[in-house]
């Protein structure tokens, strides 16, 4: 097995402080990103904490008999003492925490371990797909069918349709109020929310994908109806 390793990590926009983590231990086969939380100095210190005290177990680890699966389980544990006592040691960093995903390699297998929120992708041919479910309420309640996500290009669709509603109201003269714009709106949503659903139910496809199907079906029954040069 080849292994080649990259790594950069970003504050982003919103935030002054980057609470993020990552280690690369190539000798080991060993691969960790943590997402602290807990205001941000105790955040940056969980996330230090966890990668650093992650590596060290495998280390210790290293020439056992313990599967991969054993090795991740075992430095996540450490990681995760490593945080505790050092939560407990001072006020400030009462309540820190840090999400974690890591990966383990070693002849020719792979293994795979996170806790939180924070996920593993597996890019392959032209496409990427998560291989870790979410620690999280949302997550969970994704999981158990709770609650749907809504396909991107459905929820854009909403800020599309009060453009529309815009347009109508300036071209016709019409004068809805809020609670008009958003009667309709709701109308409208609900009604694509079904058929997208429907289309995904028919054609075995995600959200995603059924809607995407489904724009393609009206702009083509418009072109049939009005000509492609209309």
């Amino acid at each position: 097995m080849i292994l080649r390793s990259a790594a950069r990590t970003d504050v982003g926009r919103r935030r002054r402080a980057n609470e993020d983590c990552y280690a690369i231990a190539a000798e080991l086969g060993y691969f960790v990103v943590a997402d602290g939380m807990g205001g941000h100095k105790a955040g940056q210190l969980a996330s230090r904490l966890a990668a650093e005290a992650a590596v060290a177990a495998l280390e210790a680890l290293e020439g056992s008999a313990a599967t991969l699966t054993e090795k991740l389980r075992c430095s996540i544990a450490a990681a995760n003492r490593e945080i505790y006592v050092a939560a407990q040691a001072k006020p400030e960093f009462s309540g820190m925490g840090t999400t974690l995903v890591s990966l383990l390699a070693a002849e020719g297998r792979v293994a795979l371990a996170h806790v939180g929120d924070s996920r593993a992708y597996l890019i392959r041919g032209g496409r990427i797909r998560q291989l870790t479910d979410d620690h999280s309420v949302v997550g969970e309640l994704v999981r158990r069918r709770e609650i749907t996500v809504l396909p991107d290009i459905l929820a854009n669709a909403g800020g599309v349709t009060v453009s529309y509603f815009e347009w109508v109201q300036n071209r016709q003269g019409y004068y809805w109020n809020e609670d008009t714009v958003n009667e309709r709106l709701r109308e409208i949503m609900i009604r694509s929310f079904h058929e997208v659903s429907r289309y995904s139910k028919q054609h075995g496809v995600n959200l995603r994908t059924a809607a995407y199907m489904l724009s393609i079906d009206r702009v083509a029954a418009v072109h049939r109806i009005r000509g492609i040069y209309a």
